[in-house]
């Protein structure tokens, strides 16, 4: 083969279409037997991420205007915007849509079968019917945030992932197109908890942790304090990277999405990102794998390119991240007060992206008559970060 793709999840699916679109014999290997739930994924997604995908409307749920944020104390913010933000997708829909459109597009496709990757290009696949191997000039690595193939080329990020802990239960939202999102120490220390409206008369609601944390009892508190009286339908829980792999590619190698630590800082959310950076992973391989240029120097335009797509936003999510984290209650809870401005909220409300939100910084820096209302917030920030680790303050 050209081009041989390990997992076939959306990023995987995406970045083997694009490898036969451009010329390349493709491989395409998934795990499981079938695309079946349920899976650990939000199913939030900006509008823009089903065109980066290349995928139909066929799998949006529902559209999303609002989102509504929980202080710790109970208090509660709330952003409309008048257009759409968001989309609620089926994430089988999904990802059987863009396993079609590979396998149309000349990927050859084998499900319930394992690939284990040895430097050289060799795959090992492992299926019913036994073990084969099969040599690819470029191995493409989609295999998820605990990436075996990251791990065999010791290209893995240090950072420990965040642990996810998600429920499908039956409950009617209170408005359709609205996500509610909760913080606090005792309920998501590090991050947040969710409920996202999802088919009718379903709610994903869920939450994610620093590692060493155990997000089982506190899945159990946040449902018994918003969602006492429903039956929970499906349980699932995941990993969500961290921080980016310092490197994504060596020889005959590319890691691509959760694989690669391509995912928003803020958010935890991949299919935007990922679906970029698979595009170009497909696009790259191909290229390389046609041309004899397999080596690591001939992967690096890959590098070069995802990076410049969406290493800004990632960094500045980071950044944002690194700020936020050391806030305890009493700090979430002043930022909230902090925030309880309705020119400021209309602002946001208008202006966030949640794939961009370096944008929010860019537009107010162009509103002088705002800045009374943010910069007590980031005192509070520093504040607490100087109270945690002792450092100057700012300025």
């Amino acid at each position: 083969y050209d081009v041989i793709v390990i997992g076939g999840g959306p990023i995987g699916a995406v970045a083997a279409r694009e490898a036969a679109k451009a010329g390349a014999r493709t491989l395409l290997v998934e795990r499981r037997k079938e695309v079946k739930g349920p899976i650990a994924c939000t199913g939030l997604v900006s509008p823009r991420t089903i065109p980066t995908l290349g995928a139909s409307s066929e799998s949006i749920l529902r559209e999303i205007r609002a989102v509504e944020g929980h202080a710790p104390v109970g208090s509660t913010l709330l952003l409309r915007a008048d257009q759409v933000k968001g989309v609620v997708i089926d994430r089988i829909s999904l990802e059987a849509e863009l396993l079609a459109a590979a396998e149309s597009a000349g990927v050859e496709l084998l499900l319930g079968t394992e690939g284990r990757v040895e430097k050289g290009g060799v795959a090992t696949l492992i299926s019913d019917q036994g073990e084969e191997r099969a040599n690819g000039k470029v191995i493409i690595g989609a295999d998820g945030p605990r990436s075996g193939i990251a791990a065999k080329f010791g290209l893995s990020s240090s950072a420990p992932p965040l642990l996810t802990i998600q429920v499908e239960i039956e409950a009617t939202p209170k408005e359709k197109d609205k996500v509610d999102i909760y913080f606090g120490r005792e309920l998501a220390p590090g991050f947040f908890a969710w409920a996202v409206p999802a088919e009718p008369d379903r709610v994903r609601a869920g939450l994610a942790v620093p590692a060493g944390t155990n997000p089982q009892p506190l899945i159990e508190r946040f449902l018994s304090s918003h969602f006492p009286s429903s039956d929970v339908l499906s349980r699932v829980s995941g990993l969500i990277p961290s921080r980016p792999v310092s490197r994504s590619v060596a020889d005959r190698l590319i890691l691509v999405g959760d694989a690669a630590g391509q995912v928003k800082p803020l958010t935890g959310g991949g299919l935007y990102t990922g679906g970029l950076c698979a595009t170009i992973a497909g696009r790259v391989a191909a290229g390389a794998s046609l041309s004899g240029r397999t080596d690591m120097a001939g992967l690096m335009e890959y590098e070069a390119e995802w990076r410049a797509a969406i290493g800004s936003e990632i960094r500045f999510g980071l950044a944002s991240r690194d700020a936020l984290t050391p806030l305890d209650d009493e700090g979430i809870n002043t930022v909230f007060l902090a925030l309880d401005d309705p020119e400021l909220l209309r602002f946001i409300a208008k202006t966030g992206d949640i794939d961009r939100p370096s944008l929010l910084i860019s537009a107010l820096i162009h509103r002088p008559w705002l800045w009374e209302r943010v910069l007590p917030i980031i005192g509070i920030m520093d504040e607490q970060r100087r109270a945690r680790t002792g450092l100057e303050p700012l300025g």
